[in-house]
């Protein structure tokens, strides 16, 4: 049997980005960011498309730094409900921003004020979790700097969206019924031997909402290295992040420091995030960082140039297909700050199912119909297997996780709250009950999770 998602959660009850960097807002004398949720026109294949984004009265993107707190009013000035999770951190549970669990959404023109401490610096981003508002772009960056920043690199970054002109509303319903010019693969249960990669064709592939029609391009010194922050905030896209020749070492996944890990090419899963230094030659040039489609040729991202050089335009269609993404990237990464070693009290198995009609399920083995429970304090390790006929990116809410095993090979994994599962797959990842209440536990393909792929990680007693 599978669910839905508000089934479940019911049961359970019972702006543009800017790629450089501001200074952090907190320091703003404590006075609570204004926050709005608004709609505008922007244009996207020439086409005007209307979005949803966020806005502040603060330098964009929304940067942040800890030891402190994220004090923000949002106000809803969209003309139907919504509300926004912050994707990466670890707030109380009334404040996580999930309708129907953590709070109720936001009416037309109503506000609510967060007020939370941030604990760790890092890359994160926030998003709507009402209905499939994302796919609208209701998302941006969300930074979390050290007060001190060690070095003094320059920060640029690189948030990956995808966008259709259709309603997203109809979109999901033609997939069900496996029809219309959305659907690229069927999403039925047809077994392993023919999984696929995609079951939905975007329109377009941003970078801080620009297609390579008319990318951004940073100016910088020759010789130059940046901390470059790269967001995937698509909502049904794995990328290959290609970085060509430059110099670059990855330090940073989820907003979580690794030990240092130098690639060209990079897999990066829907609402996975990278920190990656990168060196610009002394004798400078002009470096595209592009975000290719897993298995096929198109692609968005930004340019870096030096000065007096000249831009070639650069298609939207790469040459060959990106391969797909894999779990070769993930099994390299080891955490500069793993979990402290304990012993497991609590081993859970997760199953992430698939059924006819596009109905999509994630829960507890043998208990389809259950909240996963957990007790506060206790060692958790989950062992989440895949046997649907396509990989999942799935995201635990309030908490941080330490990746511990990828298809039965042991590793001291990075600590991250976004995991990539592939198709036949089986990952475990331990983490600590620390942050008490409930919790949405779901694949992050937008969707899968409004299609049944989300359950709640419920504390005992919350």
């Amino acid at each position: 049997m599978i669910i839905t998602r508000r089934q479940l959660i019911k049961a359970t009850m019972a702006g543009a980005a800017i790629s450089i960097l501001p200074k952090p807002l907190w320091a703003e004398e404590g006075k609570p960011v204004q926050l709005k949720a608004v709609s505008k026109i922007i244009e996207i294949n020439k086409k005007p498309a209307k979005i949803f984004t966020l806005e502040s009265n603060s330098t964009s993107p929304f940067t942040f730094s800890t030891p402190g707190r994220l004090y923000v009013r949002l106000t809803n000035q969209l003309n139907e409900p919504t509300l926004i999770h912050w994707h990466g951190l670890t707030p109380p549970s009334n404040q996580d921003g999930v309708p129907d669990l953590s709070q109720a959404a936001l009416k037309p023109g109503q506000s609510y004020m967060y007020d939370f401490l941030l604990d760790e610096p890092g890359t994160h981003w926030m998003h709507s979790h009402v209905g499939l508002q994302e796919q609208k772009l209701l998302a941006a960056p969300l930074i979390i700097q050290p007060q001190q920043p060690n070095r003094p690199y320059r920060e640029v970054i690189l948030f990956l969206q995808d966008f259709i002109f259709a309603d997203a509303e109809e979109v999901l319903k033609k997939l069900q019924s496996g029809d219309g010019p959305h659907v690229h693969h069927q999403g039925m249960n047809m077994g392993i031997s023919m999984a696929h990669l995609h079951d939905l064709e975007p329109d377009a592939f941003l970078a801080n909402q620009r297609t390579l029609d008319d990318p951004e391009v940073v100016m910088l010194e020759n010789g130059e290295t940046i901390r470059l922050r790269v967001i995937n905030a698509a909502a049904t896209t794995n990328f290959l992040l290609d970085l060509g020749q430059l110099n670059s070492s990855v330090i940073a996944v989820d907003g979580m420091d690794i030990k240092p890990v130098s690639l060209s090419v990079i897999d990066l899963a829907i609402a996975q995030r990278l920190d990656i230094l990168v060196s610009v030659p002394k004798h400078g040039g002009v470096f595209p960082i592009l975000a290719k489609r897993e298995g096929e040729k198109q692609q968005t991202g930004l340019i870096l140039a030096t000065k007096g050089q000249s831009i070639a335009k650069i298609s939207n269609q790469a040459s060959a297909a990106a391969r797909p993404v894999d779990t070769g990237f993930e099994q390299r990464l080891q955490a500069l700050k793993p979990l402290p070693n304990r012993k497991i009290d609590r081993d859970i198995k997760v199953l992430l199912a698939e059924d006819h009609n596009y109905q999509w399920g994630m829960y507890e083995e043998g208990k389809p119909d259950q909240p996963i429970r957990v007790k506060l304090g206790q060692r958790v390790r989950m062992q989440i297997t895949n046997k649907t006929s396509m990989a999942h990116p799935i995201h635990l809410h309030g908490h941080r996780f330490q990746v511990t095993q990828i298809n039965n090979q042991n590793i001291a994994g990075a600590v991250r709250d976004t995991l990539w599962i592939p198709v036949g797959g089986r990952a475990n990842i331990i983490f600590d009950a620390n942050n008490f209440g409930k919790w949405a536990f779901h694949c992050h393909h937008l969707y899968h999770m409004m299609a049944g792929m989300m359950t709640t990680l419920v504390y005992e007693g919350a």
